[in-house]
């Protein structure tokens, strides 16, 4: 599949990345985007979608196509960022056991992890002081891992001052 035949613009791939979880409102779409454009925008997006045929609607939700799901995997998955707030003093932890057999996608999946800048505790066992579940979501997804990754959250971990100092928090 050519994934310029499907090309959807920034705002699209958001709205395309909303989805991919299954079924969504207009509404549950639009407070997942947080708001970020304006009504007309964000209907001219959807109704782009449905022409290109990356989304389908169901009564009075959408989702994600099988087009959809195969641009998203398609799109550079260094594209995934994860925006770095003001600690809330809980950790993120990603752990994973991805089987043998999908060692190329497991090797993928932590190099990736380093390049966001996650700190491995101990074998498949990393840790993120800021929110990035979605992020782990997709690229878990698009990588087709998502069945052997877990996210976690907790306030205590062992060595906690020396990950505070690591991150600078």
């Amino acid at each position: 599949m050519s994934s310029s035949k499907y090309a959807a613009g920034k705002f699209q791939k958001e709205i395309l990345k909303a989805l991919f979880g299954g079924f969504f409102s207009k509404n549950e779409i639009s407070k997942d985007l947080k708001g970020s454009r304006s009504k007309y925008s964000f209907e001219k997006s959807l109704e782009g979608l449905i022409q290109k045929g990356l989304i389908e609607l169901y009564g009075e939700k959408f989702k994600i196509t099988k087009k959809g799901r195969e641009l998203i995997n398609n799109y550079d998955k260094q594209e995934i960022t994860i925006r770095r707030d003001k600690w809330d003093g809980i950790w993120k932890i990603v752990a994973y056991d991805v089987p043998e057999g999908l060692k190329k996608e497991r090797d993928h999946f932590r190099r990736k992890l380093i390049e966001l800048g996650f700190t491995k505790m101990q074998g498949s066992l990393w840790l993120f002081p800021f929110e990035c579940k979605e992020e782990i979501a997709i690229l878990s997804a698009t990588i087709g891992i998502s069945d052997y990754v877990m996210y976690l959250k907790t306030d205590l971990v062992p060595n906690n001052t020396k990950y505070i100092k690591k991150y600078k928090l």
